[in-house]
C-alpha cells in the first residue's frame, strides 16, 4: 500500500512555529508522514525532478511541433539525472529517474542532507533532517530518522511522486512559451525557450533543447540565472535506488512493515501485570518523547496520574484522546487488543537518555503498578502508526 500523500511545507512551518512543545511537535509529525506533495512552490524548479519539471511546461496551443516534440522526447526518456546548485557552486539538489525507479536527494546551504527519496518500484526511502526544526528543551533523545515502505503482496508499485502525477501538475499550472530562439551552448546548437509561469507562482524560465538530440539539458530561472542541468544515461547503478543505501550516515532507518507487526506482537502478547494493569508497549519516538500503552487502567482526559520513569526527568503528559476515557467513539475512536481489552496510555518526553530498557511505575487506586526492565522500541513518529495515530492518516486498523 502506498503512504498517504502529505504536506511536507505545511509540517515544516509547524514544526517552526510550534515546536516548543512535544504535543505540537507530534501534531506536525503526522503531516510529514509517507509521500511528499506541497514542498514544490518555495524550492522551485531547482529541487524537480526532471520528469516532473518538464510536465508544468506541456505545451498550450501553438507553441510549435518543436517545443512539443522536445517535451514528449524528455518525458518518454527511459532514465534522466538532473543536478541543482546554489549560486555558490556547491549542490542543492540532484534526482535520478528510471521507470518507476526513482531517487531524489536534497542538501542544505551546508551541504548536509536535508532530504532524501529513494525507490527501487518495491520498496522506498523518506528521510528528513528534522532537528533543525525542533525548538525546546535540549533533548539527547531527539534524532532524525529514514523509513522505509514496502509494497505489500498484489499491492500497487511504490512511486516517489514528488509534486504530484502529471496529470495534477497540468491542472494547477498556468504559463506560456513567449519565444524561440536558436543559439548554441558549448559549441552545440540548441533552441531556447523563454516560458512565463503564472500560476502557482509566476516565474520566468529559459528551457534548453539541443537540436541534435532533442532533449531539455537545462532549465535557467530568469534570462541568465543557472537553475537546473539534465542528462539522460545511458544506464543508472543500482544502487542509486536502493532504499538501504542512504547517503546520510549515521542515521537510524527502520523499516515499517517490520516495525508495524512488532509493535502488534508486543501490545497482544503484553510485557507483564501487575496491580490489574497489563503494560503492552514503551517506544520512544523521534521527538524524544515516550509512550506507554497498557490496559486495565482507565486513562482520565487530563492525565492527572502520569507515569514516571526510574532515572529520567520527564516532561507533561500528553497524547490523543483516543488513549483516554475522554474519547468520544465518533472522533476518537479507541483501539483494543486483539482479545478486545481497551487500551490506554500516554507520552512524556524524556529530558534525559534513555537506554534499552526502562524500569515503570503507573500510580493506581491500589497503590501502584511496577515494571522492570521494561524494553524500548525505538520508532520515527508515532502518529504513522497504532495505537496513536490520528483517524485522518488512514493508518491501517490495529488489529
Amino acid at each position: 500500500m502506498s503512504p498517504k500523500r502529505a504536506d511536507i511545507e505545511s509540517a515544516i512551518e509547524g514544526l517552526k512555529l510550534e515546536g516548543s512543545t512535544p504535543e505540537m511537535r507530534t501534531q506536525a509529525r503526522a503531516k510529514m508522514s509517507g509521500r511528499p506533495a506541497k514542498i514544490l512552490p518555495k524550492l522551485a524548479l531547482g529541487g524537480l525532478p526532471a520528469v516532473v519539471a518538464v510536465a508544468l511546461l506541456w505545451p498550450h496551443g501553438p507553441s510549435g511541433m518543436a517545443w512539443g516534440q522536445a517535451l514528449k522526447n524528455s518525458v518518454d526518456a527511459p532514465r534522466a539525472h538532473s543536478v541543482s546548485r546554489y549560486r555558490n557552486g556547491k549542490i542543492s539538489s540532484e534526482q535520478w529517474t528510471e521507470g518507476n525507479k526513482q531517487a531524489w536527494v536534497l542538501y542544505g546551504p551546508d551541504n548536509e542532507v536535508f532530504m532524501e527519496w529513494r525507490g527501487d518500484g518495491e520498496r522506498t526511502l523518506n528521510y528528513m533532517h528534522v532537528q533543525p526544526l525542533l525548538r525546546g528543551p535540549k533533548n539527547p533523545n531527539r534524532r532524525s530518522f529514514g523509513e522505509i515502505n514496502r509494497r505489500k503482496p498484489g499491492g500497487e508499485s511504490l512511486h516517489i511522486e514528488i509534486g504530484g502525477s502529471l496529470e495534477q501538475l497540468l491542472r494547477k499550472c498556468k504559463y506560456s512559451v513567449l519565444k524561440q530562439t536558436a543559439t548554441k551552448l558549448n559549441g552545440e546548437d540548441v533552441t531556447e525557450f523563454h516560458v512565463q509561469v503564472t500560476k502557482p507562482y509566476p516565474q520566468d524560465l529559459i528551457v534548453v533543447v539541443k537540436e541534435k538530440t532533442g532533449l531539455i539539458c537545462e532549465l535557467r530561472q530568469g534570462v541568465d540565472k543557472f537553475v537546473q542541468k539534465i542528462d539522460y544515461p545511458d544506464s543508472i547503478p543500482p544502487k542509486t535506488f536502493d532504499p538501504y543505501q542512504p547517503s546520510m550516515k549515521n542515521v537510524e532507518v527502520y523499516d515499517r512493515l517490520d516495525q508495524i507487526a512488532l509493535i502488534k506482537k508486543r501490545v497482544n502478547a503484553g510485557l507483564g501485570t501487575d496491580k490489574g494493569v497489563t503494560l503492552r508497549l514503551a517506544v520512544l519516538d523521534y521527538t524524544g518523547a515516550i509512550w506507554l500503552v497498557w490496559t486495565g487502567l482507565p486513562v482520565d482526559g487530563q492525565m492527572l496520574h502520569p507515569f514516571t520513569v526510574d532515572g529520567l526527568k520527564l516532561g507533561k503528559p500528553f497524547g490523543p484522546r483516543k488513549l483516554t476515557s475522554s474519547a468520544d467513539g465518533k472522533n476518537d475512536i479507541p483501539e483494543f487488543t486483539k482479545d478486545n481489552q481497551r487500551l490506554y496510555g500516554m507520552s512524556r518526553e524524556a529530558l534525559t537518555k534513555v537506554g534499552s530498557t526502562i524500569d515503570v511505575t503507573i500510580p493506581t487506586p491500589k497503590g501502584a503498578a511496577h515494571f522492570k526492565n521494561v524494553p524500548v522500541l525505538r520508532i520515527g513518529g508515532a502518529e504513522g502508526y497504532s495505537p496513536w495515530h490520528h483517524q485522518s492518516l488512514g493508518v491501517e486498523p490495529f488489529k
